[in-house]
């Protein structure tokens, strides 16, 4: 058993040397958030089948980060298109759902309570969904692509219909890119296939202080649940992009996920698998007051 153990904490410590350039490259490009503007009709032709049903968010007026939040359960029989770059949040309450298929290339959070149904035709996922809410695969094709990731974390959900008996048919079927996409499903799961396991069985720990000098390495097997449990950050405060605590989560179906707390880890996960989930959490923070006092 000692031996296994060794062998693998071996193998990751090569794994994560091979990946330091990779990492260092995420990191910094996730550590600190990049503006998400909108303020001509021309930059919101992505989302334009909806730009009716969202609700603007300016989340760092200093950094010009505004984030669109889906105000109302919204149907959509045109094709949905999420540029790179592009970002939205599906907040608790509401309900999107795609019956022309979709071409996801940016973010989608999923709060707790929100939903996404995806039914008829083929969605491809090519950017990164943060499902803390639920994701319906009630027809058609959800497919994960070369370099997408699909985090469904503990509170979240992931069904379909039909995992693909009939590889043919849009009848409901999710499947991934095989050599590189990075499916992690830590909630509620109804898909057999061994890519979809989401155990956690080791991390490499990274920390970055000002000057982007690394100050330590570290390679964790034990409390790899807690570290999963960190809550999202809500805060407006976005720290120094040379400061910060980095996470590469390594999981038993083979998926690997940055996670990225700005400052520390105990100020929470500001940026997941890339995407920046502070400002989308913030966003959909500043949608609910808004309701509140509407």
């Amino acid at each position: 058993m000692k031996k296994s153990i060794s062998l693998l904490i071996a193998c990751i410590m090569a794994a994560g040397m091979s990946l330091t350039a990779a990492a260092e490259t995420t990191a910094a490009s996730s550590a600190e958030p990049a503006p998400i503007v909108w303020g001509q009709a021309a930059e919101k032709r992505g989302l334009v089948h909806i730009k009716s049903n969202l609700y603007y968010t300016v989340v760092d007026d200093w950094a010009d980060i505004k984030v669109p939040v889906l105000k109302k359960s919204r149907t959509i029989k045109n094709c949905f298109v999420l540029k790179e770059n592009e970002s939205l949040v599906i907040p608790a309450g509401n309900t999107l759902k795609l019956t022309g298929g979709a071409d996801i290339r940016g973010d989608i959070y999923i709060e707790d309570g929100g939903r996404l149904v995806i039914d008829k035709l083929s969605t491809y996922l090519s950017g990164t969904i943060l499902c803390y809410g639920d994701i319906s695969v009630t027809n058609g094709t959800f497919t994960c692509m070369n370099g997408s990731t699909l985090y469904i974390a503990e509170c979240g959900s992931l069904n379909a219909s039909d995992r693909g008996a009939d590889a043919d048919g849009l009848n409901g079927r999710v499947g991934t890119d095989m050599y590189g996409a990075s499916v992690v499903c830590l909630g509620e799961c109804n898909i057999p296939d061994p890519t979809f396991v989401a155990e956690p069985v080791a991390a490499v720990y990274r920390r970055t202080e000002f000057g982007g000098v690394v100050k330590k390495t570290e390679v964790i097997t034990d409390g790899l649940d807690a570290l999963l449990d960190t809550e999202l950050t809500t805060d407006t405060y976005y720290g120094d992009s040379s400061f910060y605590d980095l996470y590469t989560v390594f999981f038993s179906g083979g998926g690997c996920v940055d996670l990225v707390a700005m400052g520390n880890k105990q100020h929470g996960w500001s940026n997941i698998a890339g995407a920046n989930v502070q400002a989308m959490c913030h966003a959909a923070r500043i949608y609910h007051d808004s309701c509140s006092t509407a």
